[in-house]
């Protein structure tokens, strides 16, 4: 609608115009990535109109669009807008509204994966849902999220809330421990990471329920990360784990398809 748009473009006097005018403040958002009015105010991170929207009787807890929507606590959240995170829940935003459907994230999910300690603080101090699921495809939990980013202390805190190791991998997704040791292709500092998520109960030879399915081992041995590796032997991590199908390999077989001769070696060594 007109006033989304105004509120998107953080145009105030427009804004104002069309509420003295009695613009539908509450029109839903239409369309693919639409937004009410109030969530375009806070995707466009303007305190001020946000303020002058709730005073015009803004729905605070809109739903989000099926295609790539927020609600208006979410698009803070994305954003990392403390102020107006806060300010938000204060009102009565739904910390656990639902996201869209599509690339759709929970308030947690989001600033898990984003690794914005403060706003995972206070959402879970506000009753966020710690273990809520992931959307169906290509989904993760909070813990999922933080783990697949490599966020050692958000990890921590959602593993101190409660967080479930265990909780299964949407379609396409990643169990947390799945999702940290495909952190370690991109950064070897993470197997503190891997290890946390250990002593919290992940179980070593899970396999994820994915396009790609493999244990945490085979998956490393694939990707020829040889500390990562090493590390899953001296854990216990069993090196003669069967492929998960026809389409996968074995550690062993992975190594030796990848050309990895150390990670060979070791594997080879370990049985």
């Amino acid at each position: 609608t007109p006033l989304q748009l105004a509120a998107s473009r953080n145009n105030v006097k427009l804004v104002k115009l069309m509420l003295k005018r009695r613009a539908a403040v509450n029109a839903p958002a239409s369309g693919i990535g639409g937004r009410t009015a109030l969530q375009a105010a806070v995707e466009s991170g303007s305190a001020g109109l946000v303020e002058i929207l709730i005073t015009a009787g803004s729905d605070l807890n809109a739903a989000a669009s099926p295609n790539s929507g927020y609600t208006a606590l979410q698009a803070a959240c994305k954003s990392n807008n403390i102020e107006l995170a806060r300010k938000l829940i204060s009102l009565g935003a739904d910390v656990n509204a639902a996201p869209s459907p599509i690339n759709g994230r929970t308030c947690l999910q989001e600033v898990a994966r984003k690794g914005h300690s403060e706003l995972v603080r206070i959402l879970l101090d506000s009753g966020a849902e710690v273990n809520a699921a992931g959307a169906a495809k290509y989904g993760f939990t909070a813990l999922q999220a933080a783990a697949r980013a490599g966020h050692l202390s958000v990890v921590n805190m959602l593993l101190a809330a409660g967080a479930d190791v265990h909780a299964p991998a949407a379609e396409r997704g990643y169990s947390a421990i799945s999702a940290a040791v495909m952190r370690n292709d991109l950064e070897m500092g993470d197997i503190d990471l891997i290890e946390v998520l250990l002593n919290a109960g992940a179980d070593i030879e899970a396999y994820a329920p994915t396009d790609n399915s493999r244990t945490a081992l085979q998956d490393a041995a694939q990707r020829g990360n040889t500390n990562v590796v090493r590390f899953l032997l001296e854990r216990g991590a069993n090196c003669n784990a069967y492929a998960a199908d026809s389409k996968e390999a074995t550690a062993l077989q992975a190594a030796a398809i990848g050309g990895n001769l150390q990670i060979t070696f070791m594997l080879l060594k370990a049985g």
